[in-house]
């Protein structure tokens, strides 16, 4: 396992890769993207990335 070190919050329009490995050493990588604004239409709401 390779660590950056620790874990950084994403804010409105960030963009994260991730790659994960399995036991075997397959890997499989996930481009995330956080949408330009965070707001709901009502507070609390959840955004989904």
């Amino acid at each position: 396992m390779f660590d950056q070190g620790p874990l950084k919050s994403l804010n409105e329009g960030n963009s994260v890769e991730v790659t994960i490995t399995n036991e075997v050493g397959s890997q499989t990588v996930a481009f995330l993207q956080v949408p330009d604004s965070l707001s709901g239409d009502d507070p609390g709401t959840t955004v989904n990335l």
